[in-house]
């Protein structure tokens, strides 16, 4: 043989010894993420109640915001029950907070809710899904799902976007792609290191962004109340016509200030601005501030954060949501 061909031959072996290594790594690493942090594949949602859905019974896991190893429904969202169309009698909508999918579904708002109240409550909250998107959809979810009694949208921030709140009610909104085909489904499927992999990356490189100044663009008080009324009324009107109710429930986050106190970051006059609009279009509005303020003073445990996670910081926590349940019964016992 010439040395050429041996050449040629190790060059060839060691290559492919590289390659398999490759693939024993990622098989194991898939593995691993599999069990720890493994957030499912979702899928385009047809009936566009919500941008997309999680394939049925998705298995999801994560032992770094709580410790937690749950399913979907058959449906591709977070409940212990599932009820036909006709049926539900309150629709809860919202994103990856009301998912909660760092808790069972037994112990998050709308499994508490459905557990304590008479009617059949569901959930469809998924990530991503924020009051924008939310009412983006709710004509659908409307068509969808005919909740006989109340529509239930949360929301994280009441200072919106004038510019989000204008592209909504112009149809211009972005659908969250799905990729539930092709090449980039299969490896989400089959190989779970990738997208964990993209994923960390990504929320690298949107926190190095997130470093750089932005612009703020000052907005005229006026058109911010003007648009804001808009873009409620376009949540309100589908909910009405079905007969029921619109609540939509604000959950703020504690900040730790100079003093090294935790306390509420609320922006009163954009909350003052929002209830307004709120009662002028008919919707019961939660502000949980109050209840989350009196939870941190009696029990002193914050709404959001886990024990292995940031302090007060991240997704609403089994506190969180036994408060949130808790004010969201009321709200309905009154109106009901």
């Amino acid at each position: 043989m010439s040395k050429f061909k041996r050449t040629f031959g190790n060059v060839v072996l060691k290559l492919l010894k590289i390659f398999l290594a490759g693939v024993l790594a990622l098989a194991i690493l898939s593995g691993i993420c599999f069990l720890i942090s493994f957030s499912g594949i979702h899928i385009h949602n047809d009936t566009g109640a919500t941008d997309y859905k999680w394939a049925p019974h998705q298995w999801k896991s994560t032992v770094f915001e709580s410790y937690s190893w749950i399913n979907m429904d058959e449906n591709g969202f977070s409940n212990e029950n599932v009820y036909p169309r006709g049926d539900i009698d309150v629709l809860v909508m919202g994103s990856s907070h009301m998912e909660a999918a760092q808790l069972p579904p037994a112990k998050h708002a709308a499994g508490l809710l459905d557990a304590a109240l008479e009617e059949n409550v569901y959930n469809i909250g998924i990530s991503g899904h924020t009051l924008y998107t939310c009412v983006k959809n709710i004509q659908n979810a409307m068509d969808e799902y005919a909740p006989s009694d109340f529509v239930i949208i949360e929301t994280a921030t009441i200072d919106l976007s004038v510019s989000q709140m204008q592209e909504v009610l112009a149809g211009e909104y972005a659908t969250i792609p799905s990729y539930d085909s092709g090449v980039l489904y299969y490896l989400q499927k089959y190989v779970p290191a990738i997208k964990t992999l993209y994923k960390n990356i990504s929320d690298w490189r949107d926190a190095e962004a997130d470093k750089s100044e932005s612009v703020v663009i000052p907005t005229d008080e006026s058109d911010y109340a003007k648009t804001l009324r808009e873009f409620l009324r376009t949540a309100a009107s589908p909910v009405e016509a079905t007969g029921a109710q619109l609540i939509i429930f604000y959950h703020p986050q504690f900040e730790r200030n100079d003093s090294g106190e935790y306390t509420l970051q609320v922006n009163q006059q954009k909350m003052a601005v929002f209830q307004d609009a709120c009662k002028n279009e008919g919707i019961i509005f939660l502000d949980m501030s109050e209840a989350f303020t009196d939870m941190y003073m009696c029990e002193h445990v914050f709404p959001h954060g886990f024990s292995n996670s940031a302090v007060a910081a991240g997704h609403l926590n089994e506190y969180g949501h036994q408060a949130i349940a808790a004010e969201l019964i009321k709200a309905i016992e009154e109106n009901s």
